[in-house]
């Protein structure tokens, strides 16, 4: 194992924004608490993925509202697939989010295309076989509900540990190795980071059919968030304890 000063090294985490209000929402507070440093590579704005990535203990790949085969209007998809491919040979940990698992999926080999229907708001998913016996989803209930905003949907890569799944998308979260997560949905999402997608979403919440959306998104907000943030906090402080238990030379 390694020694205090290397554990420290690898208390530095490297997050992919995809676009402008796509951020890491609690999992950057929840680094902070944990004495994470965080570098935030705003991807959207043509930032470039830095050549010292493996410094990195972790990189986080967050949602955005393209999908993972624009790679002409958006170039740096293709490069953030090629990282993806690189780190995870690495066996740099990885943790992907909406856009960011569907990435993770496509660069490793699964497909990525479009779902049955858009899936925006609250809805119920539960764990599979394969989940309960996760070790970081273990005290999960075997039912919960995530906020979800996405159209598209993926295959797992092969190897892949399928985790997580719901009655409309089969394959809402899976595990690939010990250091690769991937989910459909948003563990992430703040209060305000909804108000702000329910803003600027409008169109695409008409088209999804819902009875008034916002306003019953909002609502079912009051009693799914709280539980929702306990669920991630369980979630990502076991990921990281494990990260920083980590032997160094595994990240070289």
């Amino acid at each position: 194992m390694p020694g205090k000063g290397s554990i420290n090294m690898m208390k530095r985490a490297i997050i992919f924004q995809n676009a402008e209000k796509e951020g890491p929402g609690i999992l950057s507070d929840i680094l902070q608490e944990r004495g994470w440093k965080q570098r935030i590579v705003h991807l959207y704005q043509g930032t470039p993925i830095p050549d010292n990535w493996e410094a990195f203990g972790l990189a986080i790949m967050m949602g955005g509202p393209m999908n993972v085969h624009d790679e002409t209007v958006y170039p740096f998809l293709k490069k953030e697939k090629v990282f993806i491919r690189e780190a995870a040979t690495r066996g740099l940990p990885l943790l992907g989010i909406c856009l960011g698992g569907q990435l993770i999926a496509s660069a490793l080999g699964a497909g990525v295309y479009r779902g049955p229907v858009k899936e925006i708001g609250w809805s119920r998913v539960w764990l599979t076989p394969e989940g309960r016996r996760d070790p970081l989803l273990a005290c999960f209930p075997s039912d919960f509900v995530v906020f979800q905003w996405h159209e598209d949907t993926m295959h797992l890569p092969e190897g892949a540990m399928h985790l997580i799944t719901s009655e409309r998308y089969h394959n809402q979260a899976f595990r690939l190795g010990e250091w690769i997560y991937a989910f459909q949905f948003h563990l992430e999402v703040t209060q305000t980071i909804i108000e702000n997608w329910l803003c600027d979403g409008n169109i695409e919440l008409l088209s999804s059919k819902r009875t008034s959306p916002s306003e019953r998104i909002l609502s079912e907000a009051s009693l799914y968030l709280n539980k929702l943030h306990t669920l991630c906090q369980n979630f990502f402080c076991s990921f990281l304890e494990r990260i920083e238990e980590m032997p160094l030379p595994s990240l070289v």
